[in-house]
């Protein structure tokens, strides 16, 4: 399927009436072909963006046309076409300016003459593929790379959890086994004249190293490029990877992961070839154009969604498994349509709003009264899938946010704060079993960090304490004495009859009553506060 938008005829038109004068004030209506009932679009612009504004005909209902200025001229007008449904051609209509109909041209598509039509084909020049240089990485891993899963950059987030699956967020290094001599880090480019010409250079690229080990069956970075499975589905694209190697094996595969979600309902991941490149030593860049296969297939005729409705579709560099090699490659694209940019370039700041986009957790305070869509109100209250009966957000798009705090804060804690009710310690079949979860306290509740800071006591993420007012106890009195409360009394034997004598004394202590202090009341323990209502993000 193509779209081109093409420029009918002359820049500006003129229409006259009847006598050859100017239709001042006329109308031109677009309709469609095969429905003449409907409007077909005529744009301002190359791009086929802008439409003219249409306005009703006098005198026609509610039929509506392009109005022409007093000269009888109006313009430039683009008319848009698709190759998929090429019989879809324009019926024109003139009225004057009263509604009456001049003339009409059946199956209207532009040509030459009068200057002549300009046919550009419209693509959509957006990379699906979010933070392409992997900006905001981990620098380098360890060496060797001691586990299979390993965050490397920010990525495309919205819609997306990081499950068991890891068909998550962010752009990832995946592989099967630990036991081969891995290394990934980001090197800065020298500086030196562009090698990517006519395309902009990066300041830095991927470098991985590996000696190569027998027992591997995949190992791979991983590039989110959208939540829903379907939205790509049997659409044509042009992947692009700039790549070289320096040493030992030279392949490298590129492949889609279609991910169909968490949950007992979903179909297994699909994944699909587009194509094994051989590098060379040089910086080269590489472009196959394929068509992104459609959920539907021979292997998998009736495809379902999970419960958790986090499935996606995901972009796979594979390294070349069992085998020693030094690969370098940055700038992997994903183009919809059958080309790609000469240049590719987006500045840090715009790569920074997209990837560092509130993302499943993130808090924010406010005024307002209801919770924006993508967040849910902190109200104390649970959360869960669509037939949970949760009290704050009962629906799929929850699951991020649930997996989220089921990980972070149910778990470590033992379902003590994020309660959620029939407890497995699974968050997929929990969820997808419509189990509710208690959001973490936030009613009246001050925000405070978790951990052990200095001469303090350790508290975990998302637990809560403290108290409003207090009565201290007996125990929590300092130990004190209240001089004065007792005296002492000396009794001294003395002889029959005669002068006292010494002797043994014996001292007594006679208590004495103090007035009773105090009125036993609470204190008050909050700090001066302004209260506001906490949003957290799905």
């Amino acid at each position: 399927m193509t779209r081109t938008v093409s420029l009918g005829f002359n820049p500006m038109w003129y229409i006259a009436d009847f006598t050859g004068r100017p239709l001042a004030g006329g109308f031109l209506a677009t309709r469609r072909q095969l429905d003449p009932q409907q409007i077909k679009l005529v744009f301002k612009d190359i791009a086929g963006i802008e439409p003219w504004p249409y306005l009703f005909i006098p005198n026609n209902g509610t039929l509506t046309g392009i109005q022409f200025n007093a000269n009888g001229s109006q313009g430039p007008f683009y008319f848009e076409f698709d190759s998929a449904t090429a019989a879809e051609t324009y019926r024109l209509e003139v009225y004057d300016s009263n509604g009456n109909l001049q003339w009409t041209i059946e199956d209207y598509t532009p040509g030459g003459g009068g200057g002549g039509s300009i046919i550009t084909e419209v693509n959509n020049l957006t990379n699906q593929l979010t933070n392409n240089i992997m900006w905001r990485n981990i620098g380098a891993s360890a060496s060797p790379v001691g586990t299979t899963f390993l965050k490397l950059a920010l990525g495309a987030h919205a819609g997306l959890a990081q499950t068991s699956s890891n068909a998550g967020p962010d752009i990832c290094f995946i592989k099967n086994t630990t036991a081969a001599s891995d290394q990934l880090q980001f090197l800065n480019f020298a500086l030196q004249g562009n090698l990517f010409t006519p395309d902009t250079m990066p300041p830095f690229y991927l470098n991985y190293t590996s000696n190569g080990v027998l027992g591997e069956t995949f190992k791979y970075v991983q590039f989110p490029i959208t939540s829903n499975v379907q939205n790509l589905s049997d659409t044509e694209v042009t992947v692009s990877i700039w790549a070289q190697c320096t040493g030992g094996n030279t392949d490298i595969t590129l492949q889609w992961l279609q991910f169909f979600g968490d949950g007992p309902s979903a179909s297994t991941s699909v994944t699909t070839p587009i194509a094994t490149q051989t590098l060379t030593g040089s910086w080269e860049k590489y472009e196959f154009t394929v068509t992104v296969p459609n959920v539907i297939s021979v292997t998998n005729p009736a495809p379902q969604r999970g419960e958790c409705g986090n499935d996606g579709l995901f972009l796979q560099i594979q390294y070349p498994l069992g085998a020693a090699t030094v690969i370098n490659f940055t700038k992997p694209s994903v183009y919809i349509g059958a080309f790609v940019p000469e240049s590719d370039f987006e500045p840090f700041d715009y790569i920074d709003a997209k990837i560092n986009a509130p993302r499943t957790g993130y808090i924010f305070d406010s005024y307002d009264l209801v919770a924006p869509f993508g967040y849910v109100y902190m109200n104390d209250g649970t959360i869960g899938n669509t037939g949970s009966g949760a009290t704050s957000r009962a629906n799929i798009d929850t699951f991020p946010l649930y997996n989220l705090l089921y990980v972070n804060v149910t778990i470590p804690s033992a379902n003590t704060l994020c309660n959620v009710t029939g407890f497995t310690g699974d968050p997929i079949a929990d969820f997808s079993a419509n189990r509710t979860m208690s959001i973490p306290r936030a009613l009246g509740r001050v925000f405070s960090g978790a951990g052990l800071g200095a001469t303090l006591t350790n508290h975990a993420l998302g637990f809560f304490n403290g108290e409003e007012t207090h009565t201290l106890t007996i125990a929590e009195m300092p130990a004190h004495n209240h001089p004065g409360s007792t005296f002492n009394t000396t009794l001294i034997n003395s002889g029959g009859g005669g002068q006292p004598t010494l002797g043994s004394d014996i001292t007594t202590t006679k208590p004495v009553s103090v007035a009773s202090q105090g009125g036993g009341l609470a204190h008050n323990t909050i700090q001066p506060t302004s209260y506001l209502n906490h949003f957290i993000k799905l």
